[in-house]
């Protein structure tokens, strides 16, 4: 889920096209789709998750190329409902400066969650060799943690990479990093593109809906719910709270 310059909990949630077919998915089978939540576990072993779901949701705006055209490959829908429980609406940041260090919070295989970590610079590159010499993705390399080496993985795609400051820079296209290839690199749809590259309508770009007040704010601090309505541009840094 991603915060926007109202502040308002607005339930978006920020995917990736190629995963609803450029947008052609119809509205019915938006409103079948299910949302999981906290789909977690405290360590490594699989055991017993839990979860909270939301299910159906309506196309708010995409890039309509799946990444193919030399678009961000980016897909923003709104829940049905709103959640119940206390989801954390994440920050963002669409500077096209790359970012130093950060991590992707992911579901390989529709696994429970996982972490992935980068410590190396994210480079800037075209998405997946589909759309030609452009820069509309960022390119990572994994780091190794005491963990492990993070990776990603098919049904990971979509999911948010993280700058150091906790905030969404991208969403995974795709990529080449595997548990047998872990320094492979893996490419997400920049949040800079996703911004006003794609087109110039509401429904092909993000500004008019993660910033309704027009601040032209560059970066967001992510929140809890409740949210509280701002008037305020968030281009001001504040304090940001911690995704674990």
């Amino acid at each position: 889920m991603i915060n926007n310059t109202l502040n308002n909990c607005t339930p978006y949630v920020l995917s990736a096209d190629h995963c609803f077919s450029g947008g052609s998915i119809s509205a019915s089978s938006l409103n079948q789709c299910i949302f999981y939540f906290n789909y977690l576990t405290p360590t490594c072993a699989n055991s017993s998750p839990g979860s909270d779901a939301i299910t159906g949701c309506s196309l708010i705006s995409n890039s309509g190329g799946e990444g193919s055209s030399g678009d961000s490959d980016f897909f923003l829908v709104e829940l049905n409902q709103e959640p119940d429980f206390d989801p954390f609406y994440a920050g963002w940041n669409r500077s096209n400066s790359p970012s130093g260090s950060g991590v992707s919070l992911h579901h390989p295989s529709g696994d429970v969650m996982k972490i992935s970590t980068y410590t190396n610079p994210l480079q800037s590159t075209g998405g997946l060799g589909w759309g030609g010499n452009n820069t509309t993705h960022w390119a990572v390399n994994w780091s190794a943690t005491t963990n492990g080496h993070g990776v990603t993985e098919g049904g990971s795609s979509g999911s948010p990479i993280f700058n150091q400051s906790k905030r969404i820079v991208g969403q995974l296209s795709g990529g080449s990093s595997t548990c047998n290839f872990p320094n492979y690199s893996d490419l997400y749809g920049k949040m800079s593109e996703n911004w006003t590259s794609n087109g110039t309508s509401n429904g092909a770009q993000l500004a008019s809906w993660l910033d309704p007040i027009n601040s032209n704010a560059t970066y967001m601090d992510g929140t809890y719910a409740p949210c509280g309505t701002s008037s305020l541009s968030c281009s001001i840094s504040q304090t940001a709270n911690s995704i674990t």
